[in-house]
């Protein structure tokens, strides 16, 4: 069952203190798997955000559901509700986030919700990418 809001989903998952790290560890993968699970989707949850970029265009993620798409794509879909992720391929494991509904004194801009150095329920994607540039994907369905 999937839960149909994705800010309540981030109010579920609480990143600012379930995914808070001690070490110079960080689970933007887990926080993104947990994300996406509680949406209906299942992605590998013991895979970094390199290997997960690379697993989202594979026949795997294909088969699954999702697809590349542009960032005017990814902010339209996520601004309806739909289920968006946002990845960046970087030394030594990467990003990954999960595009949400951008702010409201913001609407045209690509927010996140996202676990990593930094927690954001949601935020402007710059703040959780810093200058890594993201690739985005779309699920349409399985």
């Amino acid at each position: 069952m999937s839960v149909n809001s994705q800010l309540d989903v981030a109010a579920v998952l609480d990143a600012h203190h379930n995914f808070v790290t001690e070490t110079s560890l960080t689970f933007c993968n887990v926080y993104t798997a947990a994300f996406l699970g509680l949406r209906g989707h299942v992605i590998p949850v013991t895979m970094s955000a390199n290997e997960l970029a690379d697993w989202f265009v594979s026949m795997a993620g294909i088969n699954a559901g999702w697809r590349s798409a542009t960032p005017g794509e990814a902010l339209a879909i996520a601004n309806s509700g739909g289920d968006v992720v946002a990845v960046a391929k970087d030394n030594p494991h990467g990003h990954i986030g999960v595009v949400v509904e951008s702010l409201p004194n913001t609407p045209g801009r690509l927010c996140v919700s996202a676990a990593g150095r930094h927690n954001f329920v949601r935020a402007p994607i710059e703040r959780s990418f810093g200058l890594l540039v993201p690739s985005f994907f779309v699920n349409i369905g399985e």
